[in-house]
């Protein structure tokens, strides 16, 4: 029998884990009409006539860490001149990862109640996704993560007006409050 050589280790050796990379949105994903970013114009009193009393949300987050959960929050703020009032709405639901493209997508999907609208006023609606959002003492602020640079927010600007009220571009602004 031949001698077999080998070498013994003896120091600890460190293994990085897998890599802390931000969730991202994938801009237009197929199963959603609206697009991140877009601004609607939704006349809430003619879909609740319809009997339509939400507003559904449909949109995919691609994150890498396969392991690990994510949360969401949706915010809604209502912009009144001269301030606004926001409402952080229940948690979106987040599926599980979709492994076949090769990336790590999730769909995400969350609805908003007409009744949140506000006649004749601008809002504008947020999704926030992260690994994990800070707590303040039981206390969540919006898109505050624990890790920091691990969060993706997307947004949306909602005009609540009839088709035949006129809309000033002025009253819905189209960047961050």
């Amino acid at each position: 029998m031949a001698p077999l050589g080998g070498c013994l280790i003896t120091d600890d050796i460190e293994f990085r884990g897998q890599e802390e990379l931000p969730p991202s949105f994938v801009f237009r994903p197929p199963s959603s009409p609206v697009a991140i970013g877009e601004t609607l114009r939704l006349d809430t009193a003619r879909l609740e006539s319809e009997g339509t009393t939400n507003v559904r949300f449909s949109l995919q987050v691609r994150d890498d860490n396969l392991l690990q959960d994510l949360e969401t929050q949706v915010r809604l703020r209502t912009l009144a001149s001269p301030a606004f009032s926001e409402v952080l709405i229940k948690d979106a639901e987040v599926g599980p990862a979709i492994l076949g493209s090769g990336r790590a997508v999730r769909d995400v999907e969350f609805s908003l109640l007409t009744t949140e609208l506000r006649d004749g006023h601008c809002h504008q609606l947020q999704l926030a996704v992260s690994g994990g959002f800070f707590d303040f003492g039981g206390d969540r602020f919006f898109a505050v993560p624990e890790l920091p640079g691990d969060v993706a927010i997307a947004t949306w600007w909602l005009w609540e007006t009839s088709p035949d009220m006129p809309v000033d571009p002025d009253t819905c602004p189209t960047d961050d409050l």
